[in-house]
């Protein structure tokens, strides 16, 4: 009998792991308000069996109809209510309410709104009333402190897929926000982005980026208008901390990144210093036109695409100092990574741009990295004091930037100071798994060190030309001498960057006790000897000297070694190819310059 009777009370709003007898918690509300939304919008109830045993079935096993008549974005949010699994489902009424706020409170003018919209204000209103109370009562606290965090890619809820550029554009400024901020390691959007689009639960993405928390939500803009909800979720316990909804102007939302990663901060308990509290505090308006082009600049991989969008954002608004010195930097990385024959002409834009950037704000990590970028070239002799200043202020004011930590790795394993760059090297990686050149400095780091087994492991992991020559050139320093040889055999036959892999060869055959072939190597490295960094190449041919027992050619090649910008002592005192040079009163005197050298960086402030 029970079996035929007709479903009566609150079964058709309960619960899929109430029917299945579990534990409810506010995310069984989250259901029910779900289910009363459904049958708002659809005029039925989310399934229509008649009898209590078909119903629980349902319930419990099928899906609901697909709504018609709704937003796409309005559909996801009540799928999202009615999931069958409790944690795929909204964690709370207040992270429903800033959802459903973003498609029912327009965030520019809009249409008298229909009768069925204004009937799903009226069950909102009830809803989220009584379900606000029950997530305040609820809301959950860190299980353990949460010292990382990674901002995973805000949803485009316009439903305009031309509009993925500024949900992607608002997401590295949020994260670049968060990094402000010292006590929290913040995940580089680099390393994130490989999840957008991927439905791998939170737990396993933290895992994977080895955060103790994530930031997701999503982004609408409506003309001159943006609305951000972000949700603070605990990765370990899966649990919602935080949930909030920001409506700005576009004219501040610089102002609107700054208050959500400050709001962020606070749930996460993270101790500000007060620059940090400052910098967090402090913003600029921007005009709507310019910081679009600047969002655009920010996801292109295209660096001539960026140039042309940052030229024209800070022409749309000159008091755009973000827009300054992302131009800068965009002129930086075209001049030292992409067309060095542009340089002439680039490098005076690049310089006026941070002077720019720095003129309207002197708090700008972007601007210091750029003006480093620009001081530490073969032209100004490698100022390496003055370059391990601007890369230290840039990191006082974003200690998350991954590049800022490569940067200075790189200069400090220039000079010498090997812990150190190693340990920069190495928090460049936390940040950014994905970022090479970190690797690579932990490879050079090691090697005056004679960590062999590491940097070996490194070099293999990270492949690539300067990978497979760093591999090659530790081989043969470590003395397996016959892997070496094997090794720089299988190197592309054109590939000699700078001419190190001439001068690795002829270090290879001078070891060999081939003379002849070590001069024709080293004169083909010479070919090279106007490539900014051929300082390297310079020390390999020094080496090549000291194993063909030319003590003066090689002393002669090691002062231009350290002329032209690498004077790294622990690489001349501890590496055996230099080993019949040091008993040479030169190359005593040689080393004992170098040596307080190393000491007065090792004691820079």
């Amino acid at each position: 009998m029970g079996h035929s009777r007709e479903v009566a009370g609150t079964l058709p709003y309960m619960a899929p792991e109430q029917l299945r007898g579990q534990p409810a918690d506010a995310r069984s509300d989250i259901y029910s308000a779900g289910a009363v939304l459904y049958e708002v919008c659809a005029g039925r109830r989310v399934f229509p069996q008649k009898t209590s045993a078909e119903l629980v079935t349902a319930i419990v096993q099928h899906e609901p109809a697909p709504l018609s008549g709704v937003s796409p974005g309005f559909e996801r949010i009540v799928s999202k209510c009615l999931h069958k699994d409790p944690a795929r489902r909204y964690q709370s009424a207040r992270e429903l309410g800033a959802d459903l706020g973003l498609i029912l409170a327009p965030i520019a003018p809009a249409p008298r709104p229909r009768r069925r919209t204004l009937a799903i204000g009226s069950a909102l209103v009830a809803l989220l009333g009584a379900l606000g109370g029950l997530w305040m009562l609820r809301r959950p606290a860190p299980a353990h402190p949460i010292r990382s965090l990674a901002v995973l890619s805000l949803e485009n809820f316009s439903g305009d897929a031309a509009q993925d550029y500024f949900a992607d554009g608002m997401t590295e400024e949020l994260t670049s926000a968060l990094s402000k901020i010292r006590a929290l390691r913040v995940i580089s959007r680099t390393s994130v982005m490989q999840y957008k689009g991927k439905h791998k639960a939170v737990p396993e993405i933290a895992r994977e980026l080895n955060v103790d928390a994530v930031v997701e939500g999503s982004v609408l803009r409506a003309g001159d208008r943006v609305r951000i909800t972000a949700q603070l979720i605990d990765a370990a316990a899966d649990r919602h901390l935080w949930s909030e909804s920001y409506d700005r102007d576009l004219t501040n939302v610089l102002a609107l990144q700054n208050e959500v990663a400050r709001a962020i901060a606070e749930e996460v308990r993270a101790q500000l210093s007060p620059e940090e509290k400052g910098l967090l505090a402090r913003s600029r308006p921007v005009k709507p036109e310019a910081y679009d082009l600047y969002l655009r600049a920010t996801v292109t991989n295209d660096n001539r695409t960026a140039i042309d969008l940052l030229e024209r954002a800070v022409i749309a608004d000159p008091a755009f100092a973000a827009g300054h010195a992302q131009l800068a930097q965009a002129y930086c990385h075209r001049i030292f990574g992409i067309a060095p024959q542009e340089q002439k002409e680039l490098e005076p834009k690049a310089w006026s741009e941070v002077e720019k950037a720095l003129a309207i704000d002197p708090d700008l990590a972007d601007a210091y990295i750029a003006r480093g970028d620009l001081l530490w070239t073969p032209a100004n002799h490698f100022p390496h004091e003055k370059a391990i200043r601007e890369y230290r202020r840039a990191l006082a004011l974003n200690p998350n930037s991954d590049e800022a930590h490569v940067l200075l790795a790189t200069v400090y394993n220039h000079v010498g100071l090997l812990e150190e760059s190693l340990d920069q090297a190495e928090r460049a990686a936390a940040i950014n798994p994905g970022n090479q050149g970190a690797r690579f400095q932990m490879a050079l780091a090691l090697i005056p060190m004679q960590r062999w087994d590491r940097a070996l492991q490194i070099t293999a992991d990270v492949g690539g030309p300067f990978g497979q020559i760093t591999h090659v050139a530790i081989l043969e320093n470590s003395g397996k001498e016959a892997e070496a040889r094997a090794e720089i055999g299988k190197l592309p036959p054109n590939l000699d960057i700078g001419g190190v892999v001439s001068a690795l060869r002829a270090v290879q055959y001078a070891a060999a006790g081939q003379e002849a072939k070590a001069e024709e190597k080293i004169q083909v490295a010479l070919r090279y000897k106007d490539y900014g960094h051929f300082h390297h190449s310079a020390f390999l041919i020094a080496s090549a000297y000291a194993l063909l027992h030319k003590p003066d050619r090689a002393i002669e090649w090691l002062e231009q070694t350290v002329e032209t910008g690498y004077p790294c002592y622990q690489a001349f005192a501890t590496n055996r190819h230099l080993d019949s040079l040091r008993q040479d009163p030169r190359f005593v005197a040689f080393l004992g310059r170098l040596k307080q050298q190393w000491e007065h960086y090792k004691a820079l402030p």
